[in-house]
């Protein structure tokens, strides 16, 4: 066994570097300046062979920068990816995929922790064509799938100014939304899709409550479920976005009125004021002499808004005969609101 002995070993100063030290065979070739040599101990052999990686050298290449042996594994480790190990991408890395069937498509394994802290988080890529790739992001509400459309932060962008663009939305809710985009050369802003293919599933339920007189007046609206951008103010809904809606109104009325008969009427209606546009109205008579009596009347439309700002939704309640129409009780009155296209 043979190794290079260092320099404070040798009693002169300066030893030739092909100087050796032979340790199964005493003899020593002389080089220049070498006069005695001793017998390493244990623990000087020890530090020699700990530090012996380090005295290796290393020649850069790829993705290692380190000049030794020891720096270059210490590297190494520092960057790759290991098989066991809950891996932290700070780079775009691209996966093959690994085929669960060889012949139709492609799976890619990939688990994405972190919530997405802008609109559109960036998950994968996939290749459609030569020059068309496939996207998903993650949103706060959903997720999204895009062909020939990236996110640039601000803008969405086509990888192929000859082709037209589509975005899926997918919401937590069941929503689920189609947009598509024409060649453009131009990047848009997110809100700057083409008009819609199809649309469903985005829900709002309000609880209905309150009084109005039978001829002014509209009733209290509290939202409890608002999953897709409604808005309400002054009890007055307006949906997200134009589209086809269906709306739902139910609710247990009383009137003060004891004349017998007496009618009393739930009006659904589209606008910013009483009484709007009526697109429904559910309606009962009454023939006891009661305000305490209760029926509960019910109205279900479909109906198209082409002017969220402008058709918003209120209801109230109507009589021709004077006097004060209530809601009675808490659950048999709500107002439902869902985007069907």
């Amino acid at each position: 066994m043979a190794a290079k002995l260092p320099r404070d070993l040798v009693s002169s100063p300066t030893p030739a570097e092909t100087d050796v030290f032979v340790y199964d065979d005493v003899s020593v070739p002389k080089g220049p300046g070498v006069e005695t040599v001793r017998q390493l101990t244990t623990a000087e052999l020890r530090t020699i062979l700990l530090n012996a990686a380090a005295s290796l050298p290393n020649t850069p290449a790829g993705n290692i920068a380190a000049t030794d042996a020891q720096a270059a594994i210490n590297e190494l480790d520092s960057e790759k990816a290991g098989v066991a190990l809950a891996n932290i991408f700070t780079a775009l890395n691209t996966f093959p995929g690994l085929r669960l069937n060889p012949a139709t498509d492609t799976d890619i394994p990939i688990d994405f922790t972190v919530a997405p802290t802008g609109s559109f988080k960036y998950m994968s890529r996939w290749k459609v064509t030569s020059t068309i790739y496939g996207r998903r992001y993650a949103t706060a509400i959903g997720y999204v799938e895009t062909i020939n459309a990236r996110w640039t932060g601000t803008n969405w962008a086509a990888d192929s100014t000859a082709s037209a663009a589509a975005k899926f939305a997918y919401g937590f809710d069941g929503a689920f939304r189609v947009s598509p985009k024409a060649n453009t050369a131009v990047a848009w802003l997110d809100t700057a899709w083409d008009t819609d293919r199809n649309r469903s599933g985005s829900i709002a339920e309000y609880a209905i409550g309150g009084s109005t007189a039978h001829n002014s007046g509209i009733l209290t609206l509290t939202e409890t479920i608002n999953r897709s951008g409604y808005t309400i103010a002054s009890n007055l809904v307006q949906v997200p976005e134009a589209g086809t809606y269906r709306i739902r109104a139910q609710s247990l009325i009383t009137h003060t009125n004891v004349a017998d008969p007496v009618d009393m009427k739930l009006e659904l209606a589209i606008g910013t004021a009483r009484p709007g546009t009526v697109i429904g109205t559910g309606y009962c008579n009454r023939y006891i002499a009661s305000s305490a009596w209760a029926d509960s009347v019910g109205i279900e439309r479909i109906y198209q808004i082409t002017t969220p700002a402008a058709q918003k939704i209120l209801v109230y309640f109507s009589s021709a005969n004077a006097g004060t129409l209530a809601t009675v009780g808490s659950t048999a009155n709500h107002l439902l609101i869902e985007r069907v296209q």
